[in-house]
């Protein structure tokens, strides 16, 4: 007989999308994890073999199925979606000529790298055998060095083991920090002061005051120290006045004397 049963639906690797704005209201952009018991010291080391174990159980290969599913909530991508739709709206209204639009499509594209990048980090694990390789050495050399000190130090054989397995340990706790460089663990990027208090700051500095206009200071008398006020005589003509460096010079420290008393009066 055939078996007719249904064959079991595998999940989807992507979930569906929703409308924007999304039903669930969005996580604050400053959002770190609660602090648990595991994250204290020294209990932190238990906490990093109790994960070793379970990446060899296939805690690795889960984690690394699930980061590659498409999720509807990628805000930097919704935004690079909004801004491509609003310079092409731009650009059907007539607003933009073709090189301000160029520029600003190079600034979107530029943008669009840069995520594709940051993105890219947070999901190339490390090579697995590089991985096993690497705890395996560190292992075995643990488990057999106290038999090997046992002879020479005697007693100090186990703080001595126990220093030198923290060393070792180290290196594979620093491999597990280095693997996902966002987040909120001390040795994470600080995004939220590279946004907030550096690229955030030169915003706030750069849209305080409207931009000047070029005439004011282009035409400014006290921007044109080798001419004179309605002074209209070309390069040539006052190369011919000014023939040498003793001249210019004796010019320039005559405007810059000038400059501040006729400040003062104004």
């Amino acid at each position: 007989m055939i078996d007719t049963q249904p064959e079991e639906e595998k999940p989807p690797r992507c979930t569906p999308t929703t409308p924007f704005p999304p039903p669930h209201k969005l996580l604050p952009n400053y959002n770190p994890p609660e602090e648990k018991l595991c994250e204290c010291m020294p209990l932190g080391i238990f906490k990093s073999i109790w994960k070793g174990t379970r990446n060899v159980t296939g805690l690795r290969k889960k984690k690394a199925n699930y980061s590659r599913r498409i999720h509807d909530d990628n805000i930097p991508l919704e935004m690079i979606c909004c801004m491509s739709a609003y310079i092409a709206t731009l650009q059907q209204r007539g607003v933009l000529n073709v090189p301000l639009a160029n520029s600003l499509l190079v600034s979107v594209s530029c943008f669009s790298d840069s995520l594709a990048t940051l993105e890219r980090i947070l999901t190339t694990p490390i090579p697995f055998g590089y991985i096993v390789h690497l705890r395996l050495i560190i292992w075995g050399y643990l488990i057999f060095l106290p038999f090997q000190l046992m002879s020479t130090f005697g007693y100090v054989t186990i703080p001595a083991t126990a220093l030198i397995s923290i060393a070792f340990l180290g290196f594979l706790k620093i491999g597990e920090e280095i693997e996902n460089p966002f987040g909120y663990d001390s040795n994470d990027l600080d995004m939220d002061h590279f946004c907030q208090n550096l690229i955030g700051r030169e915003l706030a500095e750069i849209t305080a005051l409207p931009a000047p206009d070029p005439e004011e200071f282009m035409f400014s008398p006290f921007n044109l120290p080798l001419y004179r006020q309605h002074d209209d005589r070309s390069a040539t003509e006052l190369a011919s006045v000014y023939s040498s460096s003793a001249d210019i010079q004796g010019l320039l420290r005559k405007k810059a004397s000038i400059a501040p008393s006729s400040r003062d009066k104004k």
